[in-house]
């Protein structure tokens, strides 16, 4: 069903006097293109205006905006609030969103006025995606269809930047890179992206033993069984150190806020910076 660009989200609301027909007409406004994307513009324009704030369902955060590499892979914890009670709520995606996201759980069994629930997006869109930019809403509605405000999406799709001829990820969006102990790695290879970017820039030279510190450190903060781990970072940050690296400014920068120093501890104990003989 075609959608009429000039109908926006307010008139939406003020014509047909509920949210369930917001939803209906989202997710039924085709695959992308000009209409997706005067969609998008009007859920921004709402959420600044305040016009959304009387749905019954919020989410934190209430927008996602991030640039990575093609094939890339993320997970991003989103919660959502609710001052209605909710039964067998489904979270739904517009089409354009549908073939690049996965939602995990995607439905709440039930949910009691003034509960949150946190859900996983997994944003996964295939290798061949041709797409320069993945945008769309995310949407919660239930049995009753009490929806949600939108949950706004958008993802810049760019080629891999290098840093000292280096190629590495983007840089992550530090609110939501921080909001987890595992933050953002879009390509996977176990190092959050700020970190990568980290060491490319200072230490090039080494930068194979610098994402050898960096991984298994992380690896530190999320599991208790931590000998094998351990080992191999000290042996990498030893060899740093001998190249005169300053594995103090690694460290710090990987440990770079409570959620995770305090992981660290929980797991290890003190973060050590490793005496090398």
């Amino acid at each position: 069903m075609p959608m009429n660009t000039t109908i926006t989200i307010k008139r939406l609301l003020a014509v047909f006097g509920g949210a369930v027909l917001l939803a209906v007409v989202l997710v039924a406004c085709g695959g992308g293109g000009s209409e997706q994307d005067a969609v998008v513009q009007e859920a921004e324009r709402a959420h600044a205006q305040g016009l959304l704030d009387k749905l019954p369902v919020s989410w934190k955060p209430n927008a996602i905006t991030f640039s990575a590499n093609p094939g890339f892979r993320q997970d991003v914890p989103v919660t959502l609030t609710t001052t209605k009670a909710l039964t067998n709520a489904k979270i739904v995606f517009v089409p354009d969103l549908r073939n690049a996201v996965t939602v995990i759980p995607d439905t709440i069994p039930a949910l009691a006025a003034g509960q949150s629930a946190t859900v996983t997006l997994r944003f996964a869109p295939a290798a061949t995606d041709t797409r320069k930019v993945i945008a769309g809403i995310a949407l919660l509605f239930d049995k009753n269809a009490t929806t949600s405000q939108p949950l706004l999406v958008k993802i810049s799709i760019v080629a891999a930047e290098t840093i000292n001829g280096i190629a590495v990820p983007p840089e992550p969006p530090p609110d939501l890179n921080n909001a987890t102990l595992a933050g953002f790695d879009v390509n996977g290879n176990g190092v959050r992206d700020d970190v990568e970017r980290l060491i490319a820039r200072n230490w090039p030279s080494y930068f194979a033993n610098g994402l050898i510190v960096a991984k298994h450190t992380q690896l530190l903060l999320t599991q208790d069984d931590s000998g094998m781990d351990e080992a191999l970072t000290k042996t990498s940050f030893c060899i740093l150190a001998r190249k005169e690296v300053n594995g103090k400014t690694l460290i710090t920068s990987i440990l770079n806020n409570n959620l995770r120093y305090s992981a660290y501890i929980s797991n290890v104990g003190l973060p050590k910076i490793y005496g090398c003989n």
